[in-house]
């Protein structure tokens, strides 16, 4: 009865544990102009692109940013805007391609995030 009662409560901190896990926050930017040169890089799949993107954005996964993004500049030091559903998967996108050399790059956060501070 002792292992049983020992094994439901360490199943139950794992689980509280996985669910817990530390929260992502993303930090909205406000009055976004894009500048001449800038890319508006949308890190989500082919299919949330396919339903609803944001005008001008370029699709390129957030899982292979970096292996895609010289087909659109090689410029490191460009302006670089990223978006995806929450900003979770744009973050990933903005480290990634601040690992690659790109010194510029913004995370626009979520969709609906981005769309609002693109056209305050």
């Amino acid at each position: 009865m002792r292992n049983v009662l020992f094994l439901v409560l360490a199943a139950a901190a794992l689980f509280a544990g996985c669910i817990s896990g530390p929260k992502f926050t993303c930090t909205p930017q406000r009055n976004v102009t894009l500048p001449q040169g800038a890319l508006l890089i949308d890190v989500r799949t082919q299919k949330e692109y396919g339903e609803k993107h944001l005008d001008g954005a370029i699709l390129i996964p957030h899982d292979c940013v970096t292996n895609h993004i010289p087909g659109f500049t090689l410029n490191r030091n460009a302006i670089v805007y990223v978006y995806c559903g929450t900003g979770r998967r744009a973050e990933k996108a903005v480290k990634a391609l601040n690992s690659a050399g790109y010194r510029n790059v913004i995370n626009l956060c979520g969709i609906d995030v981005a769309e609002k501070a693109l056209t305050e």
